[in-house]
């Protein structure tokens, strides 16, 4: 989130981090990078591996490793802490220049190099409605009781999948319906928009909220931006040569925005057909 790896915990009381948290926290990674203090992998029999991790209390770790098909595991320790990554790291903490810590919302976010230029931090970008999205999406895991990918392979191997996915369609219907609810409590509006990369949803998004319209008396057209591409051999082509049908000059511009002002307008138009 914002370009940085955003991390929350409570502490006695469930209280929110607070800057001074934030400033003992940074001042003790400091310490670490200036100690140089080396990451040291280790390779051990998985059974090994978890009781490790259930020694410490690293219970989502545990179910993890225990549902997976691995014979052996690696862990990383620096000091005394031990953790588990999913890649290679760094020697040893002197390597970590370039960071930052800082409070945001109810917790921290770890600033990191920036990619094109690892000399200095990627720049804050404030993203209010993803961290909202993040923030919904750990409301949910809370009531379906998942709360890491272990909890949903034991769920899995205890025949309760069906359970899952009916229970996730039923959030995310009363997602749609409050979306729809929120575009009929707003008068006057022609024209809704919905944005996302391929394969994101947004056919099926259009026509699920198109049935809760329904239900509150609206006849919405749905408008695919499918039907708007141009010609193939007009479309604009990436850095591999291949056809880049996410590019902006994939879509006939020009006659999708004037037939969605003649829509805007009332006029009729004869929609394209790809």
């Amino acid at each position: 989130i914002s370009r940085g790896y955003y991390c929350n915990f409570y502490t006695t009381g469930a209280q929110h981090a607070t800057e001074a948290d934030v400033e003992r926290i940074r001042q003790r990674m400091q310490e670490i990078i200036s100690l140089d203090m080396p990451f040291r992998r280790n390779e051990a029999p998985t059974e090994e591996t978890v009781r490790i991790f259930r020694d410490r209390g690293y219970n989502d770790k545990v179910k993890l490793l225990e549902t997976g098909e691995s014979v052996y595991s690696d862990y990383y320790t620096l000091g005394d802490p031990v953790d588990y990554s999913y890649g290679a790291l760094v020697p040893s903490a002197g390597y970590l220049r370039v960071w930052g810590l800082e409070k945001y919302q109810d917790g921290l976010l770890l600033r990191i190099p920036d990619v094109h230029n690892p000399q200095q931090l990627a720049p804050l970008v404030p993203q209010p409605r993803t961290f909202e999205t993040f923030a919904e999406y750990v409301r949910w895991n809370v009531i379906m009781g998942l709360s890491n990918v272990g909890d949903v392979n034991l769920a899995i191997r205890n025949g309760q999948a069906s359970e899952l996915i009916q229970v996730s369609e039923a959030l995310q219907e009363k997602k749609i319906s409050r979306i729809a609810d929120e575009i009929a409590s707003r008068k006057g509006i022609k024209l809704v928009l919905i944005a996302g990369p391929s394969s994101s949803g947004k056919t099926t998004t259009s026509k699920r909220i198109s049935v809760q319209l329904g239900v509150l008396g609206y006849h919405p057209v749905a408008v695919s931006m499918d039907n708007y591409f141009v010609e193939r051999d007009q479309t604009p082509i990436d850095k591999d040569g291949k056809t880049d049908f996410e590019h902006l000059n994939a879509i006939d511009l020009d006659l999708f925005n004037s037939q969605m002002d003649d829509l805007i307008h009332g006029r009729e138009v004869q929609m394209p057909t790809f």
